[in-house]
């Protein structure tokens, strides 16, 4: 069975991996059933970057404390910590995967649908948001379900990708 590769911004991965968000608005779904949704976390956003003497950090990154606790920002933080390593931090990475639930269909251009406000509430956006993102076209709430937080973090290369889909592609099953 064939699962599927979704490219998710550091802000709303942190709020997936931490139960603040619990469906995912895309403008596609899958045309068949899949076994397994993996996120990837994109990369920091360039226009977040800053220098901080000779380091430079970014406020667009996710990351894991030494304790367990996933964090959204900068990771100033983690260098309090003496044993942080590359399963840390997650941009980049393939950081955990999750089963699809229900897939609601939410027809913007009615501005009504009959669930709205738990879509609201779970995907951690406002009506507005998701028309403006949906510019006049339907869109789609993946309802996260059954999720996994990797301890040790996935490439991109071991679901046989050389770079991140722009939202989302399907690969053939699981990885190793």
């Amino acid at each position: 069975m064939k699962s599927i590769v979704i490219s998710i911004r550091p802000k709303w991965v942190a709020k997936i991996l931490n139960g603040e968000k619990s469906i995912e608005i895309r403008k596609s779904k899958p045309k068949e059933q899949v076994e397994w949704v993996y996120i990837y976390c994109t990369k920091p956003d360039i226009r977040s970057k800053y220098r901080i003497g000779c380091l430079g950090f970014s406020n667009d990154e996710v990351y894991r404390l030494p304790n367990g606790l996933i964090k959204y920002g900068d990771s100033v933080e983690l260098m309090a910590y003496d044993h942080n390593d590359y399963n840390n931090f997650f941009n980049g990475k393939v950081v955990a995967r999750f089963k699809i639930g229900n897939i609601d269909k939410i027809q913007t251009a009615l501005a009504y649908n009959e669930n709205i406000d738990e879509i609201e509430k779970n995907s951690n956006l406002t009506l507005a948001d998701i028309m403006r993102y949906a510019e006049g076209k339907n869109v789609y709430g993946w309802h996260i379900q059954k999720l996994e937080i990797f301890d040790k973090l996935k490439e991109l290369s071991e679901f046989g990708l050389k770079k991140a889909p722009q939202s989302w592609c399907y690969v053939k099953g699981e990885t190793k």
